[in-house]
């Protein structure tokens, strides 16, 4: 990963922010994770942009090929799922068993440390400590939250998909960036044709 293709984290929850390693980057589509020093480079800063996120195992994840190859393809699915409830189709079966294998990926157990610990373990998945979080969160977003507030960016040079948590609930953009850049195209677009 370049300096000049850096990650993104405008989606509002994990699940999207995941799902937003593939974006637009000079007109071309680009995949930000391209080995598995990318993936763990992204899961680091993950963690500063949702400290929230509930950890597995507690243990070091292995960033392999194996690992990023079953991320990207988690990834593939979680962005086609949200892609469809965003378009107010039906998800396709193989996006929602996408989603439920990560789930599957780890089980809340009780582990013994101070009588009142709750963790997250793993079941025998490597990807487990990314995938279990990051399907939990796109489990919250497609059961807990307005999903009229899922939104691919407006912009038709961007790929982001964000959840608006705006008051109004009227962000059309993924950030103010794409959205400076999109209306200065248009303002272009419209004194060329004046």
């Amino acid at each position: 990963m370049s300096d000049d293709v850096p990650f993104v984290f405008v989606g509002e929850a994990l699940a999207l922010d995941f799902i937003n390693t593939v974006k637009v980057v000079r007109g071309e589509i680009t995949d930000t994770l391209q080995n598995a020093d990318d993936l763990a480079h992204w899961w680091s800063l993950a963690y500063e942009h949702h400290p929230q996120i509930e950890t597995v195992s507690g243990e070091a994840m292995p960033f392999d090929d194996d690992v990023l190859n079953t991320a990207k393809r988690v990834r593939k699915h979680l962005h086609d799922l949200f892609l469809q409830v965003i378009e107010g189709q039906q998800p396709e079966a193989d996006d929602l068993a996408a989603l439920n294998w990560s789930l599957a990926t780890g089980y809340p157990a009780l582990k013994w440390d101070d009588g009142r610990h709750v963790e997250y373990t793993s079941v025998g998945e490597p990807a487990a400590e990314l995938l279990l979080p990051v399907g939990l969160s796109a489990l919250r977003l497609l059961t807990q939250t307005d999903l009229s507030r899922l939104h691919k960016c407006q912009s038709n040079q961007c790929i982001l998909l964000f959840y608006d948590t705006t008051k109004s609930g009227t962000r059309h953009w993924c950030s103010t960036a794409c959205m400076d850049r999109d209306r200065s195209r248009r303002r272009y677009r419209e004194s060329k044709q004046s």
